[in-house]
């Protein structure tokens, strides 16, 4: 009986733990796709930066 309640116990301190764990997750992953759209944008701007680059150059 003593072994149920302790396997009980465990589940619920489980079972407690895990929403902090989401939100935990959940703040980690919006800072990751900040980051990749803020690398987005800088991707974007040396494209736009070459494109004006290469536009000097004609092909004969």
């Amino acid at each position: 009986m003593a072994e149920a309640m302790a396997d009980v116990s465990s589940i619920a301190q489980q079972a407690a733990a895990a929403p902090g764990e989401v939100a935990n997750l959940s703040r980690e992953q919006l800072g990751v796709s900040e980051h990749l759209v803020e690398l987005a944008n800088r991707l974007e701007s040396v494209s736009d930066r070459l494109k004006i680059s290469l536009s000097r150059f004609t092909v004969v």
